[in-house]
């Protein structure tokens, strides 16, 4: 098994196929500039004379531009007619044959005569580091040669209002700290103590006092709009159903204030983790009033497993559009009926589950005449609602019908919430 001698990234094969081309076509400029240029052939009298490009083929020149080319001398490329834009083409391609010999040392398994049963050694610190700076140099030549290009990892578009210059050097802070931080989960053998996470948090104290440092007050602001962790939160959660930056502000602001009352590290007591709780739940009821119950129903949708999971099985079976909506209304019917017969105060706890389990059986039912019997499995072998009347136990859709004092479950991506059951008076 291949091993590159860096823990990073792994180069794609659309971009290894990309870079091939690129190397090719370096080859056929090469051929290019050394071929003799052929006679020229008179154009027809009534045609203007096409341009004729001379380039200096004598022995002296040519030998010089072989020797560049395996050198990447750029400045005798350039004298040789070499366009700049092609230079650093070929700046790329080196790059990249640097990269990849570095890649291909990690090891094709151990030669053979050796122990071939044996693990392979890991790659040495140095080496990880040489192929790191491998990487970073061909990140830097592609995007001198073809823009804002990134062959490891998706392009920023959280930094897109600042300029391209601007945008690099967050993109260099950002990696220079990411690589302090991988050497100190390294240097940790797997096993992280209390001193790791120490220096984790000042690095993140440094990185985020760099950054600021590298922004002017207005684009700061911007930073703080876009690419905090509150406004990714708020952006993740809300997404196209906002309707204005007045209203997104607003969201963003709730969002920001909680995460700056709550951002505790460590341990947290009893008492602190219910306030959370708490404040978690009015914020969320503040959300819904500033958006509106219709749009925060969308909220929940676009977060809720069980309706990806009917949205993908409509796509693939070819089920009528309006399938998902009508199994969210059963689901919620189911969750209503649940309620009312936890909160029957007659009923014994055994009663209680019967119940909830007779209510299972008739929502399957219901979902196999919906979906069909092959989407209704998969659907009821995956959501939570189903097993839980299936065990007996009442659930709800609507946070807010939670006993008070109740946590309410962070990143609840179900939509789903177990309710405790009522004790029989």
């Amino acid at each position: 098994m291949n091993t590159p001698p860096a823990e990073g990234r792994p180069i794609t094969l659309s971009s290894l196929l990309w870079l091939g081309v690129l190397a090719t076509n370096a080859v056929l400029l090469a051929i290019l500039v050394l071929r003799p240029p052929a006679p020229a052939i008179a154009a027809p009298p009534s045609a203007p004379p096409l341009p004729v490009i001379s380039v200096n083929t004598d022995a002296t020149n040519v030998a010089g531009v072989l020797a560049a080319l395996s050198t990447g001398d750029s400045a005798t490329l350039t004298a040789a007619g070499v366009s700049l834009d092609v230079v650093r083409q070929l700046r790329a391609v080196r790059a990249f044959a640097r990269f990849l010999a570095l890649a291909r040392g990690g090891g094709d398994g151990n030669p053979e005569g050796t122990d071939y049963w044996r693990n392979l050694a890991p790659p040495r610190h140095a080496q990880r580091a040489e192929y790191e700076v491998a990487e970073r140099e061909l990140e830097a030549a592609v995007t001198a040669a073809f823009g804002e290009l990134s062959l490891f990892k998706s392009p920023d578009t959280r930094h897109a209002f600042l300029s391209a210059a601007k945008r690099d050097q967050i993109r260099r802070i950002e990696s220079d700290y990411a690589e302090m931080e991988q050497e100190i989960s390294r240097l940790s053998g797997g096993i992280e103590l209390e001193s790791d996470r120490e220096k984790k948090r000042l690095l993140e104290r440094g990185k985020a006092r760099d950054i600021d440092a590298a922004l002017t007050p207005a684009e700061r602001v911007q930073a703080e709009l876009r690419v905090s962790t509150s406004a990714q939160s708020v952006i993740h959660s809300f997404g196209d159903i906002i309707a204005s930056e007045e209203e997104f502000r607003a969201l963003w602001n709730l969002q920001r204030e909680f995460d700056e009352r709550y951002r505790i590290s460590g341990k947290r007591t009893a008492e602190e983790l219910s306030a959370q709780t708490r404040a978690q739940r009015e914020l969320e009821d503040r959300f819904r009033d500033i958006v509106g119950n219709d749009r925060w129903a969308a909220v929940l949708r676009g977060s809720d497993d069980d309706f990806r999971t009917l949205r993908t099985l409509s796509a693939r079976l070819g089920l009528p559009e309006a399938t998902p909506e009508q199994v969210q209304a059963l689901r919620a019917n189911c969750g209503a009926q649940a309620v009312a017969i936890n909160q029957d105060p007659f009923l014994s706890p055994h009663q209680r589950s019967a119940q909830l389990v007779d209510l299972a059986v008739r929502a399957k039912a219901e979902l196999h005449l919906k979906l069909g019997s092959e989407a209704a499995t998969a659907y009821i072998h995956q959501s939570q609602w189903v097993s839980l009347l299936q065990s007996g136990n009442a659930f709800t859709t609507d946070a807010r019908q939670l006993p008070a004092g109740t946590a309410r479950p962070t990143g609840n991506s179900s939509g789903v919430y177990q309710l405790p059951a009522k004790t029989p008076k």
